[in-house]
């Protein structure tokens, strides 16, 4: 069950002065009532704070009452927790407070309306008495807390305020509770470890039972880490758990990509110099046709004008009797000239350095297999 604590701590007529006034408050009797209204097969009791403290005695006996039931009790800091409200919260076992909360200790304080009635000796007694509730209050919270003595005395004299960061290092409460967006936003780079924490749960079990756990298969990538795969035996596929998360290049080339903890693609290894050998065939084999293509256009003006003059002087038969001659050629000479290289076009250049690439990827090709 839960009980809530969300005005001051007090003794039944504090509580009926402030209900006069519009206030409220509570009192050990408010807690004795809920917790006699507790099932008997409910073992916990969850109090949720935020008060700003009260009467001493009234907090004692609530804390008291709490701690005699025997069950566990979670407290939970919904706003303030000041003063005597920190004794309530230190009752719990498990302590838990919002991350925006605060929590304040101090020495405690005598207020009595009748004080000018009071002695020196009334006064010195009365000191006495708040030195050692300080010392109660103090031997509960170094109990209950485990932090250092004199770091909680000071605390108390400075009388300030402490952030639920600083009340968890003190030991006052044991986790800050983060708001729900904070909480799904870190969900996503927890994911990997939870499946990891999974997976290894399952094999201790499996051995615990005589049967072979999940088996990995450990990668080295090409900068010398290790992408692990849940897989026996064989390649890694689509839809694989692995983990880390990335995109991994591989030896072979390829390049297995890991999204929260899963393989979701794997990239085929691609030639070095990022071109595909059968696109370079493709786009050579254009470039040949575009060339012949380009020689067999128009002639030049000056073939035009030879080939027109032939016509009109007979054409073929003309042709093949000013050419038809009983010369017979002198002996070749040995010693051949040797014949000028024509120099490559734009087009021709382009064709010979794209054969050569080719030649070239088609030779590192065989070298891999």
């Amino acid at each position: 069950m839960v009980l809530k604590i969300y005005s001051q701590i007090a003794n039944e007529s504090e509580k009926a002065l402030l209900q006069f006034f519009g206030d409220n408050a509570v009192s050990f009797i408010d807690v004795d009532d809920f917790v006699s209204q507790i099932p008997e097969d409910d073992d916990s009791i969850e109090v949720r704070i935020h008060c700003p403290g009260g009467d001493v005695a009234e907090g004692w006996a609530i804390v008291d009452k709490l701690r005699a039931t025997g069950k566990k009790i979670i407290t939970v800091v919904d706003g303030v927790c000041a003063s005597m409200a920190t004794i309530v919260l230190l009752a719990g076992s498990v302590r838990k407070g919002y991350k925006n909360q605060r929590l304040l200790i101090h020495n405690t304080r005598f207020c009595d309306f009748y004080i000018e009635n009071a002695t020196a000796e009334d006064l010195e007694a009365k000191a006495n008495d708040l030195r050692s509730e300080d010392n109660k209050i103090l031997d509960f919270y170094v109990e209950r807390t485990g932090a250092d003595r004199e770091v909680l005395s000071t605390l108390m004299k400075e009388e300030r305020y402490i952030s639920m960061q600083e009340a968890k290092d003190l030991g006052f409460i044991t986790e800050i509770i983060e708001p729900i967006s904070a909480i799904s936003n870190t969900n996503k780079n927890k994911k990997n470890m939870s499946k990891k924490n999974l997976k290894d749960a399952l094999n201790v079990l499996a051995q615990a039972l005589g049967l072979s756990g999940a088996k990995d298969i450990e990668l080295q990538t090409e900068d010398g880490q290790v992408l692990t795969v849940e897989r026996e035996e064989g390649d890694p596929e689509v839809g694989d758990a692995a983990s880390p998360d990335g995109e991994w290049l591989m030896p072979d080339g390829r390049t297995i990509i890991v999204s929260d903890g899963v393989i979701t693609e794997i990239r085929e290894a691609v030639p070095d110099g990022g071109e595909d050998v059968e696109a370079l065939k493709a786009e050579i084999a254009r470039l040949t046709a575009e060339l012949e293509s380009e020689r067999s256009k128009g002639k030049s003006d000056e073939e035009s004008a030879i080939l027109a003059q032939v016509k009109a002087a007979g054409g073929k038969q003309w042709l093949d009797r000013v050419t038809t001659s009983n010369y017979v050629p002198p002996k070749p000479n040995l010693a051949r000239k040797k014949e000028p290289v024509a120099e490559e076009n734009v087009l021709e250049k382009e064709l010979r350095e794209r054969k050569e690439r080719a030649k070239a990827h088609e030779a590192e090709k065989r070298k891999r297999k």
